[in-house]
């Protein structure tokens, strides 16, 4: 039996940050494993190099409008 109306409702929210293991709230094994396993997971990746005190400089400026 199907409902028409959703039953669960997500809010994910992402932004860009150096690589780190996945905080998991809650999961089963089967989801655990599926993606342990999955032929298309992404790979770690490396850091960000640091920026240069112009770039920092040019950023802020940007972001300041």
């Amino acid at each position: 039996m199907t409902s028409p109306e959703p039953v669960e409702d997500y809010l994910v929210m992402a932004w860009p940050a150096p690589w780190a293991d996945a905080d998991i709230m809650r999961t089963s094994g089967r989801l655990e494993h599926d993606l342990a396993h999955a032929a298309g997971a992404p790979q770690p990746q490396p850091s960000a190099p640091a920026r240069s005190k112009e770039q920092e400089a040019l950023r802020r400026r940007l972001l300041r409008g």
